[in-house]
């Protein structure tokens, strides 16, 4: 939008006149530092609206401004310390572009992932999900985007996932591109694959084979809280009611030209599938450990065995479920009070403790080359490509101190984008990494509970298989009101 037809709005409302303006500038001054502390306050409520305004700490962000009137803010202010929220448009092609840039040092935030009703195979509105940790999770949620592209059917996410350290999916699709992220919330792109090992107590090693499903009779596979209230999971979806909630949960849009079409006989043949696992899993032997240390990833996580049985076994609070495999030798069963020992890790970077993970397609910059690499890793799809949509993607700078949730929605006058193109828009901002998320109909951001696109409240859109939100930490809030007590 034209820098001119934004001034035209402000005249319309009364905000541009100077009888006004000079008050209001007056005004501003005295009461900024009082407008930026207020806890979570409404997006959108200190927005710096038309030319040349931004916030007091948008330094360096200058060239959205108005440049050669092909960049215009409409939005930009601080939704939360060291959390700045911007809406402007990119480009000749007017790109509608909604980010969120997280301050990675600031110690009240943090990076976590949100999965679809906790399950392995849930799907959940990003509003529904905002609603539900809104009543269940000590730390505030002040923003989200969609992540994990999910498989149709199954609607089990493609590649790795990892949230608060426990591994909910592990393996790698294609050459697909990571990030995980540290306890620090520093980002790291990778084409990552999860392996799993079990030690025991005398030395012995056993590999992980899968984790939160069972596709074969052999190997070890393991379930956390994700895989179900209890194991064998026991699948109850009939095929006309599966058929009825894909359809449902498609998009309304033709212009969403990634998205499958439903087809009955592999629908047949998915609900047969999870139908055959769990009959598999059923008899095989389970242990049912408790983690003796909180999970995370490169790190060797301790656990006790609490019992040792076959047919349903019961998940246990904060622990794990082992199904050892029709080749697992029987003379070297665990028992009751042995101490086994899990750890997941990856290939590459394997010192660094990741607590969060979610996996994209393509990478769209590597070490500041804008580049997308969709060829390379797997994806030739020209629309897919090429394409003007709805576009996810996250990025990180040099030093890693940013993190970026971005998100091209064209619901109004604007275009969607193509990789290229989102690409250069995550360079704008200053990402020197960067990669692309499940987009589409799946493309939605929230930011303090409403969608940035109709600011609307209601929750809308299509279910989706996880999240990648920002988070404020309320026990680090505590502390240093605590401290601030101490000391007067």
């Amino acid at each position: 939008m034209p820098v001119t037809d934004l001034d035209a709005a402000s005249r319309k409302k009364g905000k541009s006149s100077s009888s006004k303006s000079s008050k209001k500038r007056s005004s501003n001054k005295s009461k900024k530092s009082s407008r930026s502390s207020k806890k979570g306050s409404k997006k959108g409520r200190y927005a710096k609206k038309g030319r040349n305004r931004r916030s007091s700490s948008s330094s360096g962000h200058n060239q959205f401004v108005s440049v050669n009137g092909k960049q215009v803010f409409i939005e930009d202010t601080m939704i939360a310390p060291g959390l700045r929220y911007m809406h402007f448009l990119y480009g000749p092609l007017n790109h509608p572009v909604y980010a969120v840039e997280m301050d990675v040092n600031d110690p009240t935030l943090k990076i976590g992932v949100i999965k679809g009703l906790n399950k392995n195979d849930g799907l959940e509105r990003i509003g529904d999900m905002f609603m539900r940790i809104d009543t269940t999770v000590r730390d505030s949620l002040l923003s989200a985007v969609n992540a994990n592209f999910w498989r149709a059917y199954r609607n089990t996410a493609i590649g790795p996932l990892v949230l608060n350290g426990e591994v909910i999916q592990m393996g790698n699709e294609k050459k697909w591109t990571s990030a995980f992220f540290d306890s620090k919330n520093k980002m790291y792109l990778g084409r990552y694959d999860l392996q799993g090992i079990i030690r025991t107590e005398s030395g012995e090693k056993y590999r992980i084979s899968y984790t939160n499903e069972r596709p074969s009779v052999d190997g070890i596979a393991l379930y956390n809280l994700y895989g179900g209230t209890s194991i064998p999971h026991v699948p109850n979806m009939q095929l006309d009611k599966a058929a009825e909630e894909f359809l449902e949960n498609r998009p309304q849009s033709a212009e969403d030209s990634t998205e499958e079409e439903l087809d009955m006989e592999q629908l047949k043949a998915e609900l047969a599938e999870m139908k055959r696992q769990s009959n598999i899993e059923y008899p095989l032997i389970k242990v049912q450990v408790r983690f003796l240390r909180s999970p995370t990833v490169n790190k060797e996580v301790p656990c006790l065995v609490n019992a040792v049985d076959t047919g349903t076994v019961a998940m246990p609070l904060r622990g794990a479920i082992i199904s050892l495999g029709r080749d697992f030798p029987a003379d070297k069963l665990p028992v009751a009070g042995d101490t086994l020992f899990i750890r997941y890790y990856t290939a590459e970077k394997d010192t660094i403790p990741f607590v969060q993970a979610v996996c994209g397609t393509p990478r769209l910059i590597e070490s500041g080359e804008v580049r997308q690499q969709a060829v390379s890793e797997g994806s030739r799809n020209s629309r897919f490509i090429g394409h003007n949509l709805p576009r996810t993607a996250i990025g990180t700078n040099t030093r890693k101190t940013k993190n970026w949730l971005v998100l091209v929605d064209p619901s109004g006058k604007g275009r969607g984008a193509t990789l290229d193109q989102m690409g250069a828009i995550m360079k704008k901002l200053g990402a020197h990494d960067a990669l692309n998320l499940d987009g589409g109909g799946s493309s939605m951001m929230m930011v303090c509970g409403e969608n940035v696109c109709n600011n609307s409240r209601v929750p809308s859109g299509r279910r989706i298989s996880c999240a990648l939100a920002v988070f404020r930490k309320q026990k680090v809030l505590r502390e240093r009101l605590q401290d601030q007590n101490q000391a007067e």
